[in-house]
């Protein structure tokens, strides 16, 4: 990896940090509330999703996002990470049937981590989804 992508990777790693923590404890809090686990999946999820895009848009991503409208942004944003809500609900469920819902949901964050780094750094924010003029 070059240096650029090496430091976008570092900044992707530190706001996966911070929107995994959000996730986990919000999960945690919930299942300990009662909370159904898919559902509290899904709720922590999106909470963390706002936070995890307004990081990646404004910090990780910013200069291969470069000009992108922001809808269009948005939108492949919203599909990897539709895909990684799918795939964290169902090995976090199929988990949770065996183990603790908390166990099932950290065995799920590195297999949704590189997922999403993935979708987030081939498809949704890059440099190709642009024109040539305003490639780096």
């Amino acid at each position: 990896m070059n240096q650029a992508r090496n430091a976008a990777f570092l900044r992707f790693a530190v706001v996966g940090v911070i929107s995994t923590l959000v996730d986990f404890s919000i999960f945690t809090a919930l299942s300990f509330f009662g909370v159904a686990v898919i559902a509290a999946n899904i709720a922590a999820y999106l909470i963390s999703l706002a936070i995890n895009f307004g990081l990646n848009h404004s910090w990780t991503f910013a200069k291969t996002a470069g000009d992108a409208r922001i809808a269009s942004l948005v939108f492949r944003f919203l599909i990897v990470h539709a895909v990684s809500l799918t795939l964290s609900t169902v090995i976090v469920s199929l988990l949770a049937q065996s183990m603790a819902a908390p166990a099932a949901k950290a065995i799920s964050i590195p297999i949704i981590v590189l997922w999403t780094y993935l979708g987030l750094r081939l498809w949704a924010f890059s440099p190709r989804r642009r024109p040539p003029t305003q490639r780096p």
